[in-house]
């Protein structure tokens, strides 16, 4: 993800609780410069509320927020405007990842001032529920723009909660989320329009992103190849999928025999009760 997101200019990326999995490995402190040298995307990401749990000489702590300026011929009287943006994701029990979550709405409330008095918009970027966002803005009503994301398969519309433009991010990227803000001649927020690009056939892919998703798969199945290799099992061909991956096996007890009926007919009512059991017994699957 790191590699292909890495190929593409982005001004900032949240750092949420599902990336605490490779958290160690993405931030060791030895490796992580050579890291970001190879995938440049690492050193974009930011999270003002996910922390290291122990040793601080031993893992990078993410940037809480970076400021980007843009320019622009709508900006009422500025040439260019400075947009701050802070990353915070929902608690979730850390384990043994080696980093703790504080509170995303006492977080921003406590780096919101920091970063009001360097940037003329501020954008909160967070992976939160919907009731913990509304939470950060009932907290921090000087924001500007909230962008949340939680694998909501249908965002809520856009809002205006007070000052701030709450808006959801469609689930998987299947739309491509579109928020276009107007200012006024102080180069203030006056008004908003929001809407959701679907990302289907109608939209053809990007050379160079087919070209990175392609490379990308043949490094998967051969990595997952390896690992089969070395756990003595045989990998699956693409695209196949375990029948019962991972759930347990159907078993089907044939019924107790009338009493008076003899051995063969038995035999033969067993079989043809299991056979049409089995028929209506649909084969499980594994997610």
């Amino acid at each position: 993800m790191l590699k292909g997101l890495s190929q593409f200019k982005l001004d900032a990326a949240n750092f949420s609780h599902r990336d605490l999995l490779y958290g160690k490995v993405a931030l060791d402190k030895e490796k992580y410069e050579a890291k970001v040298k190879e995938t440049p995307f690492l050193g974009e990401m930011i999270s003002a509320n996910i922390v290291p749990a122990v040793d601080i000489n031993k893992i990078v702590a993410l940037k809480p927020y970076i400021i980007r300026e843009v320019t622009g011929k709508r900006f009422g009287n500025k040439a260019s405007l400075k947009v701050g943006f802070i990353g915070v994701t929902e608690p979730w029990p850390g384990g043994t990842t080696g980093f703790v979550i504080g509170n995303p709405a006492e977080k921003v409330k406590a780096i919101l001032p920091e970063v009001r008095a360097k940037a003329d918009i501020v954008v909160v970027l967070a992976y939160c529920t919907l009731g913990t966002s509304r939470e950060i803005i009932k907290q921090n009503p000087d924001i500007d723009v909230l962008i949340a994301a939680n694998s909501v398969s249908a965002p809520p519309p856009a809002q205006r909660e007070g000052k701030t433009i709450f808006v959801y991010a469609m689930q998987q990227t299947k739309s491509l989320g579109e928020l276009r803000l107007y200012l006024d001649e102080e180069g203030k927020v006056k008004d908003y329009v929001n809407r959701y690009i679907a990302l289907n056939v109608a939209i053809p892919d990007q050379p160079e992103a087919a070209k990175i998703v392609a490379e990308a798969k043949v490094e998967i199945e051969a990595t997952k190849t390896k690992i089969a290799e070395q756990e003595g099992l045989q990998a699956p061909e693409e695209g196949v999928l375990v029948p019962n991956a991972g759930q347990p096996t159907l078993s089907v007890k044939p019924p107790k025999p009338p009493k008076g009926t003899s051995e063969e007919t038995t035999k033969e009512t067993i079989k043809e009760t299991t056979k049409k059991t089995t028929k209506k017994v649909p084969a499980t699957l594994g997610n």
